[in-house]
C-alpha cells in the first residue's frame, strides 16, 4: 500500500511473539494462468477473486508475515471488495483449532462494554484481510459497537476515546485489543489490533487476528503481561 492512507485504511506486517498455533496459511504454489470462463451465470465472482487473491505466483509472505509483491505492498483494494460487509468471510482461512476458539467465546454478562452516543458505525471500511478489517468483524460477530473510520491500528484507542468509547488497560472478553508501533512484533508505522477471545488467571489473553500468517488468514495467539497493552470495549 502507499504511504498514503485513506480513512479506514490500515496494514499489519508483524513479527509476532507470544504462543502460535498451528495456522491455516493458505497455499501459495504457482496456478494455471486465470482464464475467461465461457460455462454460463453458475460461476462465481467470489469464487474467482479468490483464487486471485490466494493463487498469484509472485506474491509470497516473507519471515515477517508481510505481504510482498516484488518490492511492494499488495494494495488489497485491488484483490478484493473495498467495502466488505461484516458477513463476507468467505475469503478468510483459518484452522479447525482457531475456528473452534471463535465458536466457543462469549462475552460475559458482568464484562466492560461501551455504550457511546454514537458508535462511528457506518459500515466495514477497512481493507479486506487486514487486521482492522478482522476487528470490525468480530465486534459485530459479537455483539459490540465498533466505529468504521477509526484508521490505522494505531490510532483506534485514541479515536474510540473521542467517540466516547471505554478505553484503558483492563482486557476483557470481547475488547479491541491496540498494539502500538513496533510493540509486541506490530508494525512499526501502523501498529495493529485484534480482538481478547480469552482473559486467563495468570495474567495473559488469547486473541484472534488477521494478516499475522497472511492476509485474510484469521490466527490466534496467547499474550503474557496482557495490562501493557490498551483495550477498547
Amino acid at each position: 500500500m502507499g504511504a498514503v492512507l485513506l480513512a479506514g485504511a490500515a496494514t499489519c506486517a508483524l513479527t509476532m511473539p507470544g504462543t502460535p498455533t498451528a495456522l491455516g496459511v493458505p497455499d501459495r504454489s504457482p496456478t494455471p494462468a486465470v482464464t475467461r470462463s465461457v460455462d454460463g451465470p453458475t460461476v462465481s465472482r467470489a469464487s474467482t477473486r479468490e483464487a486471485l487473491a490466494d493463487g498469484v505466483a509472485s506474491v509470497s509472505v516473507d519471515s515477517t508475515g508481510t505481504w510482498t509483491m516484488s518490492n511492494d505492498r499488495i494494495d488489497v483494494d485491488r484483490l478484493t471488495r473495498t467495502a466488505p460487509g461484516p458477513a463476507d468471510l468467505h475469503h478468510a482461512k483459518a484452522t479447525e483449532q482457531t475456528v473452534d476458539l471463535l465458536n466457543t467465546t462469549d462475552v460475559p454478562a458482568d464484562t466492560t462494554t461501551s455504550t457511546p452516543a454514537a458508535t462511528g458505525d457506518s459500515g466495514n471500511a477497512y481493507p479486506w484481510g487486514q487486521c482492522t478489517w478482522w476487528a470490525y468483524v468480530r465486534r459485530h460477530q459479537l455483539g459490540l459497537p465498533v466505529g468504521s473510520y477509526f484508521g490505522n491500528g494505531q490510532a483506534w484507542a485514541s479515536s474510540a476515546a473521542r467517540l466516547g468509547y471505554s478505553v484503558d488497560a483492563t482486557p476483557t472478553v470481547g475488547a479491541i485489543i491496540v498494539f502500538a508501533p513496533g510493540q509486541a512484533g506490530a508494525d512499526l508505522t501502523y501498529g495493529h489490533v485484534a480482538i481478547v477471545e480469552q482473559v486467563h488467571g495468570d495474567g495473559s489473553v488469547t486473541i484472534s487476528e488477521s494478516n499475522v500468517q497472511g492476509l485474510g488468514v484469521i490466527s490466534n495467539r496467547t499474550l503474557a503481561n496482557a495490562n501493557q497493552y490498551t483495550y477498547i470495549h
